[in-house]
């Protein structure tokens, strides 16, 4: 099931459930800063876990699976108008 909901997610959460990113050599390629929260696209959900896909810096892009639980203590993404 497609479920449209974004995320706020912080470097914290990316690095310990991402699972083919190398968090240490984005930091040093400026994609990524551990300092920073991003935007998360809640692209699928199954029972136990949620599949989410990282607007990084740069316009680089990573796909995430996190279990539901830390999904649902994610906050919702505050869009702001330029």
């Amino acid at each position: 099931m497609i479920v449209d909901i974004d995320k706020q997610i912080s470097f914290d959460i990316i690095e310990a459930h991402a699972t083919s990113l190398d968090t240490q050599k984005m930091l040093r390629a400026g994609v990524i800063a551990n300092d920073c929260d991003y935007l998360a696209v809640h692209i699928e959900n199954h029972p136990d876990f949620d599949k989410v896909i990282v607007k990084l810096d740069r316009g680089y892009l990573e796909y995430i699976t996190l279990p539901t639980e830390v999904f649902n203590k994610l906050p919702r993404y505050e869009y702001i108008d330029k």
